[in-house]
């Protein structure tokens, strides 16, 4: 007779450790992920992450402490104490640092345009990861594109648009654009018929340079004016790729 399945043991869990960590981390964890997907965070050690979890939430503890102690006061708190307490847990541990996330997230994207930031006379650019993360994020949250100008390793000059639609990773460095131009001459950039973007690795990326771009209300541009002849050395090469 074959022997009975076992399934391994699972580990033992204090329950006096569950509301400190729903307190104390979770909320930490869910609003330091939630504004980092606004704005890049420069990566830390475990160490410094679990302090930094911590710090978010004593700061969400602190916004709901002035609110929730006089209403553990109140008659129906005090005949419903465990509804009460499972809606505060859920409020503040899940609800309120995910809210809290993208209040701060949108701020930070915001930039110097934000009153808070102009107020404490911090620039978020300081608390991104890298000026790659913090200048493509931005551009992916505004509605108005750009048109970049990438100076490539080979000498040669792509020109595309970049919106909100586009990417650039984090990690790799590379870049889709949302639509290639070619070099018509004169500073002018005319669209390929039937290209819908091109990828530009990371490794081939020497220089991005950013240009005002017309809105994308009525589609592709017709044309857009970037010159490259100032900011591009001798023997440059711009360059139609599929």
């Amino acid at each position: 007779m074959a022997n009975p399945l076992t399934l391994p043991s699972l580990p033992q869990i204090d329950p006096n450790l569950i509301l400190p960590v729903l307190l104390f981390v979770v909320p930490g964890f869910i609003l330091y992920t939630v504004f980092a997907a606004y704005m890049p965070r420069t990566s830390k050690d475990p160490s410094a992450r679990i302090l930094h979890f911590l710090s978010l939430a004593c700061l969400n503890l602190a916004l709901w402490f002035p609110i929730l102690f006089p209403l553990s006061h109140t008659p129906w708190v005090q005949t419903h104490p465990q509804i009460a307490g499972a809606l505060a847990v859920l409020l503040v541990a899940l609800v309120s640092p995910a809210v809290l996330g993208v209040l701060i997230g949108r701020s930070m994207s915001a930039g110097q345009r934000n009153w808070f930031w102009k107020l404490v006379g911090i620039h978020p650019l300081g608390l991104s990861k890298s000026a790659w993360d913090y200048k493509f994020t931005v551009i992916g949250q505004n509605k108005r594109p750009d048109f970049v100008t990438i100076f490539l390793t080979d000498n040669h000059v792509l020109g595309g648009i970049y919106s909100k639609e586009a990417f650039a990773s984090h990690d790799e460095r590379d870049i889709a654009l949302l639509w290639q131009y070619h070099y018509a001459g004169d500073g002018t950039w005319l669209p390929i018929e039937g290209n819908q973007g091109v990828w530009i690795r990371g490794d081939q990326i020497l220089q991005v340079t950013f240009w005002d771009c017309p809105s994308l209300e009525n589609g592709r541009p017709a044309y857009v004016k970037a010159p490259i002849s100032k900011y591009f050395p001798p023997g440059s090469r711009t360059e139609t790729r599929p």
